[in-house]
């Protein structure tokens, strides 16, 4: 695997979305779509259920 892969996941616009800060749509143009917070150590376990071993540093 290539970690250069993975360098767009790293972006601040992308963690963004991810720990649910940013808003990516409407649903129905009436409520807006977003994830629900998820804290570093909560997006890490995502990752490792995907394989990618990661840690996350407070």
């Amino acid at each position: 695997m290539n970690l250069d892969d993975y360098k767009l996941l790293k972006t601040k616009e992308i963690v963004a979305v991810l720990d649910g800060d940013e808003d990516f749509g409407d649903f129905n143009s009436r409520q807006k779509m977003s994830m629900p917070y998820l804290s570093g150590s909560v997006i890490c376990d995502v990752g490792k259920r995907f394989g990618l071993v990661l840690e996350y540093e407070v």
